[in-house]
């Protein structure tokens, strides 16, 4: 699925050349993932009317077969011819793949108050074939400004599997965690050595805690924007070397139209799949050009060439995503303007608000619990600045975490347009720097020549073998039971409601409030729209997105609230329209549980199921 258009975009007059065997691999795949997001994007605006399903996805890999056949014809045998070290790369990448899958079997139920939209959001993209404009038929939430390119990644492989929805975004998000870290080896691996590139990937796919706990949370559409970020940034910084490369004496080259294509459509993807991530992107490009071009090295006629190249990367660029990313700006600016003069004079300041100034507890915690990691990533890029083959990766990693630092505390500023990204983002996208620092940090082990001192390799490769084992335990065990909310009997009751109550039902589920206008489920009742094909009375972590404090769907969640102190308030969810009440296997942690007892003494109530600790009340006669 990923593979096939991956290989297909390599052939476009050759790319495939500029890299070696491995690098290959790994950028077919992350072109592979690039291309979805682009396909639903561009088919929404030129063929509104065109449906994606299980035929043209078909007829996709079949054109991408018959593109390789026809393109790899003679050259099938150069793109697997393997060095010994690639191999220990490809064994280290399937071990990561396998961390990730054996969590996927073990825990088969989505964690996180995120994987509920996401998987509503799949759901609908697989069964309309197109991009939605809003969670319709689930709830009324606008999605002008929400980064819908997971979904053309998840939708086709329900499609293409048979499998339900859920399952085929826990499927292609751990897939996705597990190849988070081919970026990194592309960089290292083109600009260092191999042996850094295989540390950097060992950083990202075993040492570090992030991307692998973005799973207890469903914090998916970053992690696929990140996946395509790094390769982005590699190819873009290639290209600009091969342009300075052209003797100025020669006969003039032909624009390389090719490279620039293909700069622009992943770049492009990283905006579809995640536009914030796209924000971390821009910077590190900027980067790549100031510290590769301008340089004394660089006379006026390489200079000239980079800078046009760059412009028309930059212009394909933005005629691919201006269709989404018009309205997403309009939506984002007036959801961040404030509406009359009074508000503009608000006491309240970002700097107050837990958001922004603390972030997320678990998210600080783990990452403070690294920190001795990221001083050795650290010490790696400050180690870099004194090598004159590394020095301008070290350079352009520096700047990269200073605006990493500046976008983490620019709500400091006060200003509401700026703020596009919150500290918890922030802390969840820093391995990316941090695998590149430790990627240099075993450069400048390599350079010491440790088998010199050990006369044995054993006792090199004895720690190493240790240290892999202990981080493959890790990794699999730190999964977070508490924020998987279903069971099989959660799964039962579900299936039992889609049969024995009405169609336009109303549910009560245990509820908690993230904002004024996000009350979210805490326990499996939140899956209610899913598995029950009901309506609930908690909404996703989107309803921000349209709901206001005086909406029926409000006003119905905290009257949810009251029934944990007064029982007494089931009349008025009577009158709001919720039907029953729904409580879970699983008790919520760290939140209230229905009293059941205090509710069902109240009249007109009945308990109409109770299997394995699930609970179904009907509230009104």
């Amino acid at each position: 699925m990923l593979l096939l258009p991956g290989w297909a975009l390599m052939s476009i007059n050759q790319y495939w050349k500029r890299w070696d065997t491995l690098q290959r691999w790994f950028l077919a795949l992350s072109l592979g993932v690039a291309t979805y997001p682009v396909i639903y994007y561009l088919t929404r605006t030129i063929f509104p009317g065109v449906r994606i399903g299980f035929w043209k996805i078909i007829s996709l890999l079949i054109i991408s077969c018959i593109v390789i056949l026809w393109q790899f014809g003679k050259y099938y045998r150069e793109q697997f011819r393997i060095a010994p070290l690639d191999l220990c790369t490809v064994g280290l990448l399937i071990l990561i793949l396998l961390i990730r899958f054996i969590i996927a079997d073990k825990h088969p139920y989505l964690a996180g108050d995120d994987s509920l939209h996401h998987t509503l959001l799949t759901e609908i993209t697989s069964r309309t074939g197109i991009l939605p404009q809003t969670l319709k038929p689930y709830f009324d939430t606008p999605l002008d400004h929400y980064h819908l390119g997971l979904y053309s990644l998840t939708a086709p492989l329900r499609l293409l599997t048979g499998i339900r929805s859920d399952q085929a975004l826990l499927w292609m998000s751990q897939f996705l965690n597990g190849i988070a870290g081919i970026g990194t080896y592309l960089i290292l691996s083109k600009l260092v050595t191999k042996k850094a590139a295989i540390g950097g990937l060992a950083l990202i796919g075993l040492f570090s805690v992030f991307p692998n706990f973005y799973v207890n949370w469903g914090r998916f559409t970053q992690l696929s924007g990140q996946v395509v970020l790094l390769p982005a940034a590699i190819m873009y910084w290639e290209h600009l070397e091969e342009l300075k490369q052209q003797n100025t004496g020669q006969k003039k080259r032909e624009f390389d139209w090719a490279a620039v294509f293909l700069i622009a459509f992943i770049v492009g993807a990283t905006c579809f799949l995640h536009f914030r991530v796209a924000v971390l992107l821009l910077p590190l490009l900027i980067s790549i050009a100031f510290i590769v071009v301008i340089n004394k090295d660089t006379n006026k006629s390489q200079y000239t060439r980079c800078l046009l190249h760059s412009f028309v990367i930059l212009f394909i660029v933005f005629l691919v995503i201006s269709p989404a990313l018009i309205p997403g700006l309009k939506a984002y600016i007036a959801t961040r303007t404030p509406y009359d003069v009074s508000e503009q004079f608000s006491n309240e300041k970002l700097s107050d608000l837990w958001y922004y100034s603390k972030g997320d507890s678990t998210t600080n915690q783990l990452s403070e619990n690294s920190k001795w990691l990221y001083l050795v990533c650290f010490t790696g890029i400050l180690l870099s600045l004194f090598d004159a083959k590394v020095k301008s990766l070290g350079i352009i990693m520096l700047i990269w975490l200073l605006t990493f630092l500046a976008t983490m505390y620019i709500y400091l500023t006060n200003i509401n347009l700026i703020t596009t990204m919150n500290r918890t983002a922030i802390l969840l996208a820093l391995y990316m720097p941090m695998s590149i620092g430790f990627g240099l940090f075993v450069h400048f082990i390599e350079k010491l020549e440790p088998e010199r001192y050990f006369g044995n390799r054993l006792l090199l490769i004895i720690p190493l073998i240790l240290c892999v084992y202990w981080a493959t335990e890790a990794r699999i065990n730190e999964y977070w039971a508490e924020q998987e909310y279903m069971t099989d009997a959660d799964f039962d009751a579900m299936l039992w409601i889609k049969t024995q109550t009405p169609a336009d039902a109303v549910f009560a589920a245990n509820t908690g409030f993230l904002g004024k206008t996000q009350p979210f489920g805490t326990d499996a009742g939140y899956w209610i729209p899913y598995y029950a094909d009901r309506a609930s009375t908690t909404l996703t972590l989107l309803s921000s997105l349209n709901e206001t404090e005086d909406s029926m769907n409000i006003e119905r969640a905290r009257k949810v609230s009251e029934l944990y102190s007064n029982p007494d308030s089931i009349s008025e969810l009577c009158r709001l329209g919720v039907d029953y009440l729904y409580s879970a296997t699983k008790p919520p942690v760290n939140f209230q549980d229905f009293p059941i007892e205090q509710i069902l003494a109240q009249p007109g109530t009945k308990l109409i199921y109770e299997e394995q600790g699930v609970q179904i009340v009907r509230l009104c006669e």
